[in-house]
């Protein structure tokens, strides 16, 4: 093989490692600013005993808590999966799978994670 031709299989090759880099069907997340993209993994009942509730919601009144709705949110940082609790905006209308543009806090410090944008939803359950 000539040196065009090797040169035409590396920039086919770079090309197409280019197109794996990120998957516009996704939407745009605010990495720089601490986003990260999270999916929704289970959705809180109401009927969820204080004691039982994640450090971050445990404390709300039955009142409070029953005022919002509040998902776990898988995510990744770094190499590590991680999840946090986050309230869903009331316009928001959020299942089990749904790709959201995700806040992390730390809830054992009492944060809740906030939920600024849905990226994609899930397939129907």
């Amino acid at each position: 093989m000539n040196w065009l031709g090797s040169f035409a299989v590396t920039v086919i090759a770079l090309l197409g490692l280019a197109g794996c880099a990120s998957d516009p069907t996704f939407g745009v997340v605010d990495w720089q600013h601490g986003a990260r993209r999270g999916v929704i993994s289970t959705t809180y009942g109401t009927d969820i005993a204080p004691a039982q509730r994640a450090a971050c919601v445990a404390a709300l009144s039955p009142d409070q808590y029953a005022k919002h709705r509040f998902v776990l949110v898988r995510y990744q940082h770094v190499r590590l999966t991680r999840t946090a609790v986050a309230a869903v905006p009331a316009n928001f209308s959020l299942k089990e799978g749904d790709v959201v543009e995700l806040w992390p806090a730390d809830c054992s410090a009492g944060g809740l994670s906030r939920i600024s944008k849905v990226l994609r939803t899930g397939p129907p359950l």
